[in-house]
């Protein structure tokens, strides 16, 4: 094991199960696995109790694509982003009430030469205000240091930020699969299925690409695929997409995002969780502050 190397503890959160597990960085990755715990939204909080004795320190975790809205947004070069106008664009996007839910925003700029730059790229995710709830409930009857929260495609697209241009990423997982085109670790669109995903599946979602984004895949990255899978999607080379399979797990994608900057370069959906305890911190700064001068 390197010696400068890290460990992170992570859960991954679909619909009905948290899948525990660590992953080590040094010079690659050491992915540690625990066994998936069922949870319903009465039992969320017991559950998060017992998965925080496997661990010591923050948790990051990742939340399923069914969990949490994610969306890449543009806008021209010098535009003064706030918040605000942020917000605006993310609910024309997605169809939350961001009143009633969790959301974040990180400003990305890309371009071989900065007086090059046309647009500034945004990418938001929203939590779905129905498992927000629960979620928040969960946090608030157990104590849980969250270092951060990402969407199940933005830990994703983390793993394929070395590829270069519009990258396809065809995902399956426990219940189903994911369809993500992402471009330098942008998530650009994304596309959830709760079943098999089908050829005519790619296709559809290629398509799409083409017709809302000016996009042009050129790779399509298989993850958790089988050879035998990876046949029925034959025809996708013959039309030009260079196929690849290659397991792509969101916990370590988690782990190489970076949770520390100024709070428009990072993505974190646990800001309701910072808040908690700026909370506390301040009413305890009042209690201390209230003794000392009633002891004075």
């Amino acid at each position: 094991m390197p010696i400068f190397s890290k460990k992170h503890s992570i859960l991954f959160i679909s619909k009905y199960f948290v899948d525990p597990g660590s992953v080590t960085v040094g010079k690659g990755f050491v992915f540690n696995g625990f066994e998936a715990i069922a949870y319903t939204a009465d039992t969320l909080a017991d559950v998060l109790k017992r998965t925080r004795s496997l661990f010591k320190g923050n948790i990051r975790i990742v939340l399923s694509e069914e969990l949490v809205y994610t969306a890449g947004l543009t806008f021209p070069i010098g535009t003064s982003l706030t918040r605000t106008s942020v917000a605006h664009a993310v609910e024309e996007t997605i169809p939350e009430d961001l009143r009633t839910t969790e959301w974040d925003f990180q400003t990305l700029r890309y371009a071989k030469k900065q007086e090059t730059a046309t647009e500034i790229l945004v990418q938001a995710a929203v939590i779905e205000s129905k498992f927000f709830r629960i979620l928040k409930q969960a946090f608030e009857a157990v104590s849980f240091p969250v270092e951060s929260i990402v969407s199940e495609s933005y830990a994703l697209a983390k793993l394929a930020a070395g590829q270069e241009g519009v990258v396809l990423l065809v995902a399956r997982n426990r219940t189903g699969g994911l369809l993500c085109a992402v471009e330098n670790g942008f998530v650009i669109a994304t596309r959830i299925k709760r079943d098999e995903i089908t050829p005519s599946d790619a296709e559809t979602f290629l398509s799409f690409i083409v017709e809302h984004t000016t996009k042009k895949v050129q790779k399509i990255i298989f993850s958790y695929f089988s050879e035998e899978n990876l046949k029925a999607f034959q025809k996708l080379s013959a039309d030009g997409y260079e196929l690849i399979r290659e397991d792509y797990n969101p916990l370590i994608g988690a782990a190489l995002n970076n949770t520390t900057g100024q709070d428009a370069e990072v993505l974190n959906l646990n800001a309701f969780l910072l808040h908690k305890r700026a909370f506390r911190f301040r009413r305890f700064f009042k209690k201390l502050l209230a003794l000392r001068l009633y002891n004075f």
